[in-house]
């Protein structure tokens, strides 16, 4: 199915993109641009939950791959707030 293709091809960007950002968060001497990507993380694990969350075969069904619990709605939330704080940094 060329919808779930593109959402493995999605997946694996988001993944790569957060391998990334770790990477460089571990090698960074600058508190400041160490808080920028630590944001940037969060937002990159806010769009695996919810690509994780969104799935078009199953949008009708009440059962979902990822329960939205406290930790999945915090992570949400915190993504949110640094999806906005980057807006204002850059």
């Amino acid at each position: 199915m060329k919808t779930e293709r593109f959402s493995k091809s999605k997946l694996r960007r988001l993944f790569a993109s957060l391998e990334y950002k770790l990477s460089l968060l571990a090698r960074t001497d600058s508190s400041a641009h160490a808080v920028r990507i630590l944001f940037s993380t969060i937002e990159t694990l806010r769009l695996i939950v919810v690509e994780y969350l969104w799935d078009p075969a199953d949008q009708f069904r009440p059962s979902s791959p990822i329960r939205s619990n406290f930790v999945v709605r915090t992570l949400l939330a915190i993504g949110k707030i640094a999806r906005s704080f980057g807006r204002k940094v850059h």
